[in-house]
């Protein structure tokens, strides 16, 4: 599916989602002109059942992005898909050890789960998660986004001899690349630099159909760096929650998010 006409899908039927299910007609606003997959309300909107309340738990409240009231925000999505799992290891763990190649039981008990996490308090990801075994998970998100984050701050140079230097020199793969090539690549490469060993990973989640993100990605591979599809991994989960009591929200997680 090219982008324009995915983007397009994903957002008229978010739009359609917020008349018909959220029975929310007014629109909000997104820079100045009113836009049907934007809420006009609050945030809380944007989140399934009661999983607001599991992330005024689990999660920073200071760092919902400024489109969090957009349908359309990865990182809501997000935390709509994983906040549940916090009282599901066991399913969490499957889709981990399937997506790594390992063994569950080969990753121990999780002794660190956050989202909308910050690592050593400068580098920030949608979920991080830290096993006893020492593996140690950087998963970061997209949805209907055509690209990856630029550097946002004044100073590259500062941030460079500060930040991000030093976590090159460290990584197990960044080792050599020059301060020119990690800007052009910002966020993919900045969240690559933080595999520093073999038990670290990379998950980038997004759904294939989405051809801009998965065209970028393609230029990176490496061991540790893994691919998911939204699709693929919301149908696994459903699998492993059938005839639970969360079978019927990942149900209604995938009519708003996938079925476009």
């Amino acid at each position: 599916m090219r982008y324009t006409e995915f983007n397009k899908r994903i957002k008229e039927h978010l739009t359609d989602y917020k008349n018909n299910v959220l029975r929310i007609k007014e629109n909000g606003l997104y820079k100045g002109e009113e836009k049907g997959h934007v809420l006009p309300g609050k945030v809380e909107d944007n989140f399934l059942s009661d999983t607001y309340s599991l992330y005024t738990k689990y999660c920073n409240e200071n760092r919902l992005n400024t489109y969090s009231n957009h349908l359309n925000s990865s990182q809501i999505m997000c935390m709509n898909f994983f906040l549940p799992l916090f009282n599901r290891k066991e399913v969490f763990n499957k889709i981990i050890s399937e997506t790594l190649g390992v063994k569950e039981e080969d990753l121990g008990e999780i002794i660190d789960f956050f989202c909308n996490a910050m690592h050593n308090e400068k580098y920030q990801f949608d979920i991080y998660v830290e096993y006893s075994s020492g593996y140690k998970i950087f998963l970061e998100t997209k949805y209907s986004e055509e690209n990856f984050r630029t550097f946002q701050g004044e100073d590259k140079d500062q941030a460079w001899e500060e930040r991000y230097k030093d976590l090159l020199k460290d990584s197990l793969y960044l080792k050599d690349l020059e301060k020119e090539d990690f800007y052009k690549d910002y966020q993919i490469y900045r969240n690559v630099a933080l595999i520093k060993n073999k038990k670290d990973y990379v998950i980038f989640l997004y759904p294939f159909d989405n051809e801009k993100i998965k065209n970028k990605l393609n230029n990176f591979k490496f061991a540790q760096v893994k691919e998911v599809d939204w699709n693929s991994v919301t149908y696994d989960v459903l699998k492993l929650l059938k005839n639970t009591e969360l079978e019927e929200y990942y149900k209604e997680f995938s009519m708003k998010y996938l079925n476009y």
